[in-house]
């Protein structure tokens, strides 16, 4: 699926066509401007390409570097004009995990049929997002509280990745000792980590 630029801000578009110019260093195929636009989602026919590039005809994305840095004001105009020519997509685009996928995976864990419940919430906030959440409790008392959470379709690495998530299991009474299951799943074009292993995030 293409991305689409109103998923990007001037810095992280300009991370994106920084590694674009290293790739082309390292031997890969150097991007004109007009093949970086049409990469995009909703900038695909040839009529938008023209019009976003009109003023880099016939440029590459390496003739933007100067002094060893990319030109900031081009990559500003040529976000703006990106985003100007396509629509931003709906939450929907995402996709999801499904209430199915994430039923029949509790269920094989010995969760009870009757007790699951599943939620899911699509929303904007600068950036468009699901949210999927799956409860259950397990048919075996003698188990113990699992949680299990995924960013796009990855699992956590180490548990939870959000503060707000801690506080509300708090908040609910689920204790590590509770025979209960708890799944979020979140759908982001874009995660800001808190650290490098990409396991903190504030949502």
């Amino acid at each position: 699926m293409p991305t689409s630029a109103h998923w990007y801000t001037a810095e992280t578009l300009r991370n994106l066509i920084a590694a674009y110019i290293a790739h082309g260093r390292n031997g890969g195929r150097e991007k004109t401007v007009r093949e970086f636009v049409s990469e995009f989602r909703g900038l695909s026919s040839t009529a938008k390409q023209k019009k976003v590039a009109s003023d880099w005809s016939g440029a590459y994305l390496h003739d933007f570097v100067v002094d060893g840095d990319i030109n900031q004001d081009f990559v500003a105009e040529l976000l703006k004009k990106m985003q100007s020519e396509c629509v931003a997509p709906k939450p929907a685009v995402l996709g999801l995990v499904g209430k199915d996928h994430l039923t029949a995976y509790m269920k094989a864990q010995g969760v009870s049929s009757s007790s699951i419940r599943y939620a899911c919430k699509k929303g904007d906030d600068e950036l468009p997002y699901i949210l999927e959440t799956a409860f259950g409790v397990f048919e075996d008392d003698n188990k113990k509280r699992s949680i299990v959470t995924g960013l796009n379709w990855s699992p956590v690495i180490g548990g939870d990745p959000d503060p707000t998530i801690r506080r509300l299991i708090q908040e609910a009474r689920l204790d590590p000792d509770d025979p209960v299951i708890l799944m979020v799943h979140i759908a982001r074009p874009r995660f800001d980590f808190m650290d490098r292993g990409k396991t903190r995030l504030s949502l």
